[in-house]
């Protein structure tokens, strides 16, 4: 299935960018941020990151799974996607316009996502009663 794919792809690619954050700031404190390809991560959010990517694994197993990850992706993301264009400081994590930018595509692609299960589920045809 391609939506199967796609998610299991989002989630290892979630998981080895979190990964490679949260290696690279093991010894700092959980306010500095190091910068992992173009996104400046701190470790609460290598974390989020790492446990979203982990739920794709997980989710990618089952069509119930995919649509429900996908929702909850999509509204997640767009949720922290606005939080993130608040001032900088005032978030715990600490997000950058180019990792707001990543939420806002996370969020587009569970958007995407969903539609396209919504649209492949396969319908029964209905059945008229007896005496219509």
């Amino acid at each position: 299935m391609l939506w199967r794919s796609v998610i299991s792809v989002e989630g290892l690619g979630l998981v080895l960018l979190s990964g490679a954050g949260l290696l690279m700031t093991v010894p700092s404190q959980p306010t500095d941020e190091v910068t992992v390809l173009f996104l400046p991560l701190n470790p609460v959010h290598s974390g989020l990151l790492l446990v979203a990517g982990v739920l794709a694994a997980i989710a990618a197993r089952w069509c119930r799974g995919l649509a429900v990850f996908a929702a909850a992706q999509a509204a997640g993301f767009a949720a922290l996607c606005c939080y993130g264009s608040a001032d900088k400081a005032s978030t715990v994590f600490l997000l950058d316009p180019p990792e707001t930018f990543l939420h806002a595509a996370l969020a587009f692609a569970g958007f995407v996502t969903l539609c396209g299960l919504t649209a492949a589920r396969p319908r029964g045809v209905a059945q008229r009663a007896p005496g219509y």
